[in-house]
């Protein structure tokens, strides 16, 4: 789909536009979690967890209009990552 007709789709709270992003980056946002927990939370599922409050996040944030700028699916990728990437650093905060 036209990253535009997604991104408005998800705006207006339609399932789809979620599932074609998460179907699109979950499996990549969860390998970079489990990179950047490893060795800290490792074999504990976190990185499932941290993607999942990444989207919750995501998606309230993207309804505000915070992410109005994001003009693109490489775009969207950097911001996905660095979400992710924070998420991470978080959790490791929580039980360190």
């Amino acid at each position: 789909d036209d990253f535009r007709d997604v991104m408005d789709r998800l705006r207006r709270g339609e399932d789809a536009g979620l599932a074609d992003l998460v179907g699109r980056y979950s499996d990549r946002l969860k390998a970079l979690a489990r990179a950047r927990l490893q060795g800290r939370l490792a074999g504990r599922g976190e990185q499932s967890d941290v993607v999942q409050s990444m989207w919750v996040s995501f998606v309230r944030r993207h309804r505000a209009g915070e992410f109005d700028g994001v003009g693109g699916w490489d775009e969207l990728w950097s911001l996905l990552a660095r979400i992710t990437a924070c998420k991470c650093v978080d959790r490791v905060r929580y039980f360190t």
